[in-house]
């Protein structure tokens, strides 16, 4: 029961972060996680291209990072 608490604290902080993101970083980070669409789907959702939707993804990564490591 105490691990499902903790991972419900980790989830939450986790898109606390993921929503103070600017667009379109928000947005593909959670296209990918809770939809779990490849890069191309995303691309076409967004009217780009896959390659774009991995940069943006990439991108997002790193200022998630960023974020934690302040923490």
């Amino acid at each position: 029961m105490e691990e499902t608490a903790i991972d419900g604290e980790e989830k939450i902080s986790f898109y606390k972060k993921l929503s103070a993101l600017d667009e379109p970083y928000k947005t593909v980070v959670f296209l990918r996680l809770a939809s779990d669409l490849t890069f191309q789907e995303i691309g076409q959702i967004l009217d780009k291209n896959g390659t774009w939707a991995r940069v943006i993804y990439y991108r997002a990564k790193e200022r998630l990072k960023k974020l934690y490591e302040k923490e």
